[in-house]
């Protein structure tokens, strides 16, 4: 694992920071549940 560590670049970094971001968190919180009320309804009709 330290080898993946060291090999990854900065960016990628930034970008696992911007992934835990609280609201990228609520948006696809928002989106999952969006998502699965969907297939509900199409398991209704």
């Amino acid at each position: 694992m330290n080898f993946l560590q060291k090999e990854l670049p900065k960016e990628a970094e930034q970008n696992l920071n911007g992934l835990l971001n609280p609201s990228y968190l609520k948006s696809f919180f928002e989106i999952a549940c969006l998502s699965s009320s969907l297939s509900n309804l199409k398991f209704r009709l």
